[in-house]
């Protein structure tokens, strides 16, 4: 039998973000759904200029298609990097 005392509401479970990070989260969050949804827009209404070579013959659809990739990725690097430097005190210890 296991003591009931010894259990805790939420063993070893991380807190939860603060507010100002879950703001900040939607935020970039937001930014990435209409760099994404003003690309599918392009295609759809204008597929014959993203079609269009831009270096060589290399389309623009590949080149915004890898930008876009790329920019998601810094976002979440953004968005770790932010989050983290709140969480860390000025003495390299998390609060």
């Amino acid at each position: 039998m296991t003591d009931q005392a010894k259990l805790s509401p939420r063993p070893n479970l991380p807190d939860l973000p603060s507010e100002g990070a879950t703001a900040l989260g939607w935020w970039l969050s937001g930014a990435v759904a209409c760099a994404y949804f003003s690309f599918l827009i392009a295609g759809a209404l204008v597929p014959q200029s993203l079609a269009r070579p831009a270096i060589g013959s290399i389309p623009w659809s590949f080149l915004l298609s890898a930008g876009l990739l790329v920019g998601v990725v810094a976002t979440m690097g953004l968005y770790v990097l932010i989050v983290n430097a709140r969480e860390v005190g000025s003495d390299g210890n998390a609060k």
